[in-house]
């Protein structure tokens, strides 16, 4: 008897998955058939889109393909509206629905497992809160979607855009807004992780490659995750930097919580470009770094190491760098330390900045400047009340200093220096040096063993302090 049962049971079993095959074969073979006439469904496939997405929608064209169990069907020319017989919000050139059919057959209507849109523009902006909202994007009314229409887009288990218009605006940033033309952008979701790879030509030249793996929704300030950035011979003009020409390679690894970046890691080399302050230009030939930035608590701190730099005055000696930004009193404070700069370029810098008397460079031979200065800090203030130079210290070694004229010079000054409000103070200590004094001497002074003090009072009454001087003269 049991055999009996057994028999049957498998019998039944083996005919059922028997007439399962059948009918997904003479279903595959019935879809077949029908993919050539598709056409002849424009009205029932409009019907069936408008239901998935929720909007009201005309469809100018509609052709399908068969790629192994998936089809995929091709609408061209849709355009989007508000309500029945509204006004449009929308109008893509082509969108390409590949339909899952195991999924489709379980929920019984048609479910995409991948849709790829040709023709959009989007409006991505990042609020102070770090929300991202997705607006319409062109000038058209029928170049891109509303907001809802964008975020249903991006919503998607796998959408593809091609040939997509971007503008990005971060409110958070303080950047200006950047606009990408013929960018392609995948979007994967899972449950609350998202996937988005996107990809550009720039207009000015270059490529950019982004990639986000983020948890949460991202249409809110609720995710987090990791973004890189890769960038081949990208220009930054139009970031609002003081930067012009040549071309940058970049490579940046960062972290983000709560919609806001928490650190970053960087690799950027850039070639051929002008550094730009005021009327003071500074040409580089090629600055390669290595940067590092971490958030703290009410500001951030970067470092920077440099791997190669060359300016017009020949190559830096490798440097550290650390730039520390802190929120302040309806401002912001920075202390910048550089561990090696060269005295001929940085000097014009200063002045440019307001941070060291313009007189000052107006007196002095900018060809003559040579040296270096080591172990520089810099601080700095925006706080209403006490923006400006806070103070000014580091060494210097190997100075040559000459005045416009030429007839004061001094050679290979070494020793140490601070400004802080309306005083500079310097240290001269060194073995030796040599200075011209004009008229006063027809031969040049050979110091050794120099260990002076100075002090300067540059305010409505300039004084010069000489608290202590020791040098031998030969």
């Amino acid at each position: 008897m049991l055999k009996r049962i057994l028999i049957l049971a498998y019998h039944m079993l083996w005919y059922g998955f028997a007439i399962i095959v059948l009918a997904a074969a003479v279903l595959v073979t019935a879809l077949r058939l029908m993919l050539p006439g598709i056409g002849d469904y424009k009205a029932e496939i409009q019907t069936l889109v408008s239901d998935y997405t929720g909007y009201p929608l005309t469809i100018e064209g509609v052709r399908a393909e068969w790629a192994g169990w998936a089809p995929s069907l091709f609408l061209e020319g849709i355009a989007f509206y508000d309500t029945p017989g509204g006004a449009p919000v929308g109008r893509f050139e082509q969108a390409a629905i590949t339909l899952d059919p195991l999924a489709s057959l379980a929920a019984w209507r048609p479910v995409p497992s991948r849709l790829a849109v040709r023709g959009l523009a989007l409006d991505l902006r990042r609020g102070r809160d770090g929300r991202i909202t997705v607006q319409r994007g062109g000038d058209d009314p029928l170049a891109a979607p509303d907001g809802g229409l964008a975020a249903w887009l991006l919503q998607q288990q796998y959408i593809v855009l091609d040939e997509a218009r971007l503008s990005f605006h971060d409110e958070q940033g303080g950047w200006p807004a950047i606009r990408l033309n013929n960018t392609s952008i995948a979007l994967k979701t899972a449950g609350p992780r998202t996937r988005i790879e996107a990809a550009t030509e720039l207009a000015a030249g270059g490529r950019l490659l982004f990639r986000l793996e983020a948890e949460g929704d991202l249409l809110s300030s609720d995710w987090g995750g990791d973004i890189y950035i890769e960038a081949k011979a990208v220009s930054p003009a139009g970031l609002g930097l003081p930067l012009a020409g040549g071309g940058a390679d970049l490579r940046l690894w960062s972290r983000w919580a709560e919609a806001s970046p928490q650190d970053f890691q960087a690799e950027l080399t850039y070639r051929d470009f002008r550094l730009i302050h005021n009327d003071h230009t500074l040409p580089v030939m090629e600055a390669a770094l290595t940067l590092h930035g971490a958030r703290e608590p009410g500001g951030w701190l970067i470092n920077a190491a440099t791997r190669a730099l060359q300016t017009q005055g020949g190559r830096w000696s490798a440097g550290h760098y650390q730039l520390a930004i802190e929120n302040g009193a309806g401002g912001q404070r920075y202390q910048l330390y550089a561990s090696y700069l060269k005295l001929a370029e940085t000097l014009p810098f200063l002045a440019a900045a307001g941070l060291l008397d313009a007189g000052i460079m107006q007196r002095l031979d900018p060809t003559a400047l040579a040296g270096a200065l080591k172990d520089t800090y810099l601080h700095l203030s925006t706080e209403p009340g006490g923006a400006g130079l806070r103070h000014l210290s580091g060494q210097f070694q190997g100075l040559d200093i000459s005045s416009r004229d030429r007839r004061y010079r001094a050679e290979n000054l070494a020793g140490a220096f601070a400004v802080e409000r309306q005083r500079l103070r310097v240290r001269l200590k060194g073995p030796a040096a040599t200075l011209r004094l004009g008229p006063l001497y027809e031969q040049p002074l050979a110091l050794t063993n120099i260990d002076s003090a100075l002090a300067l009072d540059y305010g409505a009454l300039p004084e010069l302090k000489i608290s202590a001087a020791q040098a031998k003269v030969n």
